[in-house]
């Protein structure tokens, strides 16, 4: 193709056809669709729910088809609502109809020069499929056609529009209508997926892009992706959504701090030990939900006090009582043979091999001495153990 005339000089006899003010309408407007929130929306007939729907007075922009991207964008005002009225339902099975905005162009084919709101009326099925979109078209709107209806209210349309914006920027999309021929690095948001996107000059692909949504721990995001990330302004938390475990969670790399803490570290609650030096459980934690491959450290310690000479030892048992599995046992410590004193051994040890979603306690112990004076168990994640599950 040649070049084409500039617009506007002021020449006389000058000549320009149509689709030169289409090509500066995409130039404009690299995204096609509507333009305000209200435009072409599609709802049940105002006057009362019968078999039609009323679209709402709009402008929109849609890309030509045919032979894009020369072919430009048409343009079209709608000064009032329109009513659209449907076929006959089909008496046994459902159907999707799809309510578009049409341009037919004999520039481009056929014969016929106009732009419409109109119906494609589907194919009747047990499970149906939407119809094809017709050339240079913009859907708005999806409509369920149930078997032997005779209105359509607005739970069966689903809202279809994009909305048409301007070169440089935030395209508002949808997964399935992302632009047939990006810019670099252009921008678009996803109505039906929540996501912002970026386009990848080097590779030609759409990757995540965008800041932190702020949000309290009751406004999270609805619409959710794998890493989509937030802070929470009435908790101070930074969160990952991941789409493996369905869960938010602090970032999967970083170690997330303290769980829960417990004991007696003043020493104020003493209880005696066990006859004969036997193991008594000290401190019980509350339970904490583990996601499964994260490594958890437990420390804790039980100080003994014994009148005579005395060995004493601290346990960590996975568990809320003696009958769960031993994580760690100190050293046997020994208070001063035949005189007495206080003897407070300590354990640690990384805890490890959860399965998904488990709540686990962990039961602090000691043996050895006559009476449990201050204790500690302090319960932390330091990090991933593998990748989430």
């Amino acid at each position: 193709m040649t070049a084409r005339s500039p617009l506007y000089l002021e020449n006389a006899g000058a000549v320009y056809n149509a689709i030169e003010d289409r090509q500066l309408i995409r130039a404009q407007t690299p995204s096609h669709g509507v333009f305000f929130v209200g435009d072409l929306v599609v709802t049940q007939r105002g006057a009362g729910a019968n078999r039609s729907v009323d679209v709402a007075a709009g402008s929109v922009a849609v890309a030509g088809t045919e032979s894009a991207p020369a072919q430009g964008y048409y343009f079209q005002h709608h000064d009032a609502t329109t009513n659209l009225p449907l076929d006959a339902s089909d008496p046994s099975n459902p159907r999707y109809d799809l309510i578009v905005q049409r341009f037919r162009d004999s520039e481009a084919s056929g014969v016929n020069d106009d732009g419409a709101l109109v119906v494609v009326k589907g194919t009747a099925a047990a499970s149906p499929a939407e119809p094809a979109v017709p050339a240079n078209s913009l859907v708005l709107a999806r409509v369920t056609v149930g078997a032997g209806v005779t209105s359509i209210t607005n739970a069966n349309i689903v809202d279809r529009r994009v909305y048409a914006s301007s070169a440089g920027a935030l395209h508002v999309v949808t997964s399935g209508t992302r632009p047939a021929t990006p810019r670099p690095f252009e921008v678009i948001a996803e109505t039906d997926t929540g996501k912002t996107l970026r386009r990848n000059a080097a590779n030609g692909t759409w990757e995540p892009f965008g800041n932190v949504i702020l949000c309290t721990s009751s406004t999270r995001p609805t619409q959710v992706f794998n890493g989509l990330t937030i802070w929470e302004t009435d908790t101070f938390k930074l969160l990952v959504y991941s789409t493996v475990t369905s869960t938010w969670n602090p970032p999967w790399n970083l170690s997330w701090g303290v769980l829960t803490v417990g004991g007696d570290p003043s020493g104020t609650a003493n209880i005696a030990l066990g006859t004969g030096g036997a193991e008594t459980s000290a401190v019980v934690s509350t339970g904490v939900p583990i996601p499964a491959n994260r490594k958890i450290r437990v420390a804790g310690y039980v100080n003994t006090f014994g009148s005579g000479g005395f060995y004493a030892r601290t346990r960590i048992r996975r568990g809320n009582g003696l009958g769960g599995s031993v994580r760690t046992s100190s050293p046997m410590g020994a208070a001063d043979a035949g005189f007495g004193g206080d003897c407070a051994p300590y354990a640690e040890a990384v805890d490890t091999g959860y399965t998904p979603g488990a709540t686990v306690q962990w039961t602090l112990s000691g043996s050895g001495g006559d009476l449990r004076q201050p204790s500690l168990l302090i319960i932390e994640d330091v990090g991933p153990n593998a990748a989430p599950a």
